[in-house]
């Protein structure tokens, strides 16, 4: 399955109440990723436990999510998340190249971008073919964790809030 883009019908109503919660996260609840190459400006995926922005994320999208994977994938049996974290990019700001191991799925919910920001860029593991997805603002990207992919430069002024997770499936 290539990277596939899902319009959350609940973005309208739900971006301002997750924002306000990431904005207002305190300095040890998110880290700046300054590992070269890459340069992220906020971010919380070294934060265990839960996450305040993602619950109010799943309170609005968790029946979108139980009907994108059983259309996508045809898989309506249980999953389950294993690890949550957000990440904003200012200007010049990047993720490198990278994949996901110990999981099945990525997601990328595209909470705060504009049309002229980065989208996020693709190696597709069995035949390298590069693939550019950039979901407008609201969407949820999907795609299996082979997938190398990165955050290319924002060259933009605005800023790019992303909330990402890895889901496997389980037979509990």
């Amino acid at each position: 399955m290539r990277p596939r883009s899902y319009k959350s019908p609940y973005h309208d109503i739900s971006k301002q109440k997750i924002l306000s919660v990431i904005d207002n996260l305190s300095p040890d609840e998110f880290k700046s990723f300054n590992d070269f190459p890459s340069n992220i400006h906020k971010g919380d995926w070294k934060v265990q436990g839960k996450k305040a922005y993602f619950e109010i994320f799943w309170k609005y999208n968790e029946q979108f999510l139980n009907d994108i994977f059983k259309n996508s994938v045809g898989y309506s049996g249980p999953w389950v998340i294993n690890h949550v974290w957000f990440q904003q990019y200012t200007e010049n700001n990047t993720h490198s190249w990278h994949h996901h191991h110990g999981t099945m799925w990525n997601f990328v919910y595209y909470l705060e971008s504009s049309n002229d920001g980065p989208g996020t860029e693709f190696i597709e593991p069995f035949t390298k073919e590069h693939l550019y997805e950039n979901p407008e603002e609201g969407s949820l990207l999907m795609f299996p964790s082979q997938y190398i992919h990165r955050s290319p430069l924002n060259n933009s002024k605005s800023r790019k809030t992303i909330i990402a997770f890895n889901v496997n499936y389980t037979d509990e």
